[in-house]
C-alpha cells in the first residue's frame, strides 16, 4: 500500500482575485406629477418620487424614496406639514428610519422583513431601488419645474452581470416608461458605477492603487472617449488631480510600484510622477486625498471622475467603494449594460495575480 504524505500547505499571500459587488446611480430630470390618491397630501418632490417608486414596484422591484426637505424652500411650515401628512397617511411600516441618512418610504412594507432577516447591520438604503433628489443637476427653461433626481440601485452581485443585468434593465425601462412625458437627461446628468470587493476586509490599498493605475492609463483614450464630450468639463482626468500634479515625488519608484507595474509604465514620462505618488500612499484615506479635487484647483467645483466613497452602515461600520463618474446618464439598456460591464472588467483586471496584472498593463 502506498503511503501519501500530507505536508502542511505553505502560507499563501492574500489573493486579489475576488468577487465584486457594484451599484449604479443614474441622474435625470423627472416631470411634475398631478396630485392624486394616494399622494394628494405629499409635497411636489415626494409626489414625484412616490410616482416613480410605484412604477418600479409594479415592475417587480423593491423600491423606496428618501424623505428629504426641499432645499429650495427650506424647512418652512408648509413643507413640514406635508411631510407630517405623508408620514401619517403612509401604510404601516413603510416609513423606515435610518441612522446616517434621511428616513425613507418603502413601497412594499413587507420587504422590510426580508431586510431584517438578511442582517440588520447593513444600511437599508443598500437594499432598494432608491429615488432621491440630486443637487448636482441644473434645471431651467422648459424644465424649470422638473425635479432633479437620482435613481440608485441596491448593492448588486456579479450574478447581475452574468445574467445580462435583469434588475438594471427592468429599472431603466420601468422609470423611462412610467410617465407620458418620459424623462429629461441634461448634459450634466451622470451615470455613476460604484465597485467594491465582497470580502471581510473590504477595499484594500493595493486594489485601489491598481484600479487607479488602470484609470490613469485608460482614462483619456477609452473611458472619456466612449462617453459624452461634456463629461470632460464636469470631471477632470485622474492624472490631473491637484495632489498628483503638484506634490513632490520621490527620486525613485516605491517598492509597491516596482512590484506591480511594468517598466514601460514606470518609466513613462507622462505618468511616472503621478504613479510614484499614488503608489507611495499608505492607506485609503491618503489615496482619497491624492485623487480627489483640491480646493486650490482653478475650478473649485472640479473633481476627478474616479473617487473613493465611504458608506456607513447602521452599526457604524463602513465600506469603501471606487466610484466611476465618466459616463453620461442614459436609459438605453445597451449603453448602460456595456458601460457597467467595462467598469467591472477594469476592476476584475486590477484584482488579478501580480504577474498577470503587470502583463495586461504592459500591453495597454
Amino acid at each position: 500500500m502506498r503511503h501519501i504524505l500530507l505536508s502542511s500547505a505553505p502560507l499563501r499571500a492574500p489573493s486579489l482575485a475576488t468577487e465584486i459587488q457594484f451599484g449604479i446611480q443614474v441622474e435625470f430630470l423627472a416631470p411634475p406629477v398631478s396630485p392624486s390618491q394616494p399622494s394628494q397630501s405629499i409635497s411636489n418632490r415626494h409626489r414625484i418620487f412616490h410616482y416613480f417608486a410605484s412604477a418600479l414596484q409594479k415592475s417587480g422591484l423593491q423600491a423606496a424614496f428618501l424623505l428629504e426637505q426641499d432645499s429650495d424652500n427650506g424647512e418652512n411650515s408648509e413643507t413640514q406639514e406635508q411631510e407630517s401628512q405623508l408620514r401619517a397617511t403612509a401604510p404601516k411600516g413603510s416609513i423606515v428610519k435610518t441612522k446616517h441618512n434621511p428616513d425613507m418610504c418603502i413601497m412594499n412594507p413587507l420587504s422590510l422583513v426580508q431586510w431584517l432577516d438578511a442582517g440588520a447591520v447593513q444600511n437599508p438604503l443598500c437594499r432598494y431601488w432608491l429615488l432621491q433628489a440630486s443637487s448636482d443637476i441644473g434645471h431651467d427653461g422648459k424644465h424649470a419645474k422638473w425635479q432633479p433626481a437620482r435613481l440608485s440601485s441596491p448593492t448588486l452581485r456579479e450574478s447581475e452581470a452574468n445574467n445580462l443585468f435583469p434588475g438594471i434593465n427592468t429599472a431603466l425601462y420601468g422609470v423611462w416608461t412610467a410617465h407620458p412625458a418620459k424623462l429629461h437627461v441634461a448634459s450634466d446628468c451622470g451615470l455613476h458605477v460604484s465597485v467594491s470587493p465582497v470580502s471581510a476586509e473590504g477595499l484594500t490599498v493595493l486594489q485601489a492603487q491598481r484600479v487607479a493605475t488602470l484609470v490613469i492609463v485608460l482614462e483619456n483614450n477609452l473611458l472619456f472617449h466612449l462617453g459624452s464630450p461634456a463629461r470632460r468639463g464636469i470631471h477632470q482626468q485622474l492624472i490631473k488631480a491637484f495632489a498628483l500634479v503638484y506634490a513632490k515625488a520621490g527620486a525613485s519608484s516605491s517598492p509597491a510600484a516596482t512590484a506591480n507595474l511594468p517598466l514601460n509604465i514606470l518609466h513613462n514620462s507622462t505618468m511616472n510622477k503621478a504613479l510614484n505618488i499614488l503608489w507611495g500612499a499608505s492607506d485609503l484615506s491618503q489615496i482619497h486625498q491624492l485623487i480627489a479635487h483640491h480646493h486650490k484647483t482653478r475650478d473649485p467645483t472640479a473633481s476627478t471622475a474616479l473617487r473613493i466613497t465611504t458608506h456607513t452602515h447602521e452599526d457604524d461600520s463602513t465600506v469603501n467603494s471606487l466610484e466611476f463618474c465618466h459616463a453620461q446618464a442614459a436609459f438605453g439598456q445597451s449603453f448602460v449594460d456595456n458601460w457597467v460591464r467595462l467598469i467591472l472588467t477594469i476592476c476584475k483586471v486590477a484584482f488579478l495575480p501580480t504577474e498577470i496584472y503587470k502583463l495586461v498593463v504592459a500591453m495597454l
